[in-house]
C-alpha cells in the first residue's frame, strides 16, 4: 500500500536514520527505527516502526529489521537506499558502532556505501 510517507521518501534527496534498541523487564528486544527528511528547509520526522528483536539482538537481526523496515514502511526500494541514506545514527553499543561486523559496517558494505555511520547527540 502506497502512503503519504511513502511520497516524502522517495520525493526526499537525503535520509537520515536513528535507531534505538529496547529492553523491557521481561527480555524482550525490541528496535525503533525513525528517520527524518529534509523537505525544503524542514526537517520532517518520522517514526517507521518499532519492532521486536525476535532472533536476538546481533547486528545480523538488526541490519535486516532496519533495512526491512526502510523499504516497507519508507517505501524504498534498495537503489535509492543506496543513494539517498547518508547518516544513520545509534549510540555506542558495538553492535552499532564496532569495526568489523557492526550494524553500520554491514549497511555501508552491502546497502549504502557512502553512508556516514554517527554516535547518538542522546547517548
Amino acid at each position: 500500500m502506497f502512503t503519504k510517507t511513502h511520497l516524502v521518501v522517495q520525493l526526499t534527496k537525503f535520509l537520515f536514520v536513528s535507531i534505538d534498541e529496547i529492553t523491557t523487564m521481561d527480555c524482550q528486544g525490541w528496535i525503533v527505527v525513525h528517520m527524518y527528511v529534509v523537505e525544503g528547509w524542514k526537517h520532517i520526522h518520522i517514526l517507521l516502526t518499532l519492532e521486536q528483536t525476535l532472533f536476538g539482538a546481533i547486528a545480523n537481526n538488526l541490519t535486516k529489521v532496519i533495512v526491512g523496515s526502510l523499504l516497507q514502511y519508507g517505501g524504498l526500494f534498495e537503489t535509492p537506499l543506496v543513494s539517498k541514506l547518508i547518516n544513520f545514527g545509534a549510540n555506542g553499543a558495538l553492535v552499532f558502532q564496532g569495526a568489523k561486523t557492526s550494524v553500520i559496517t554491514q549497511l555501508k558494505e552491502t546497502h549504502t556505501p557512502f553512508m556516514l555511520g554517527v554516535h547518538c547527540f542522546a547517548h
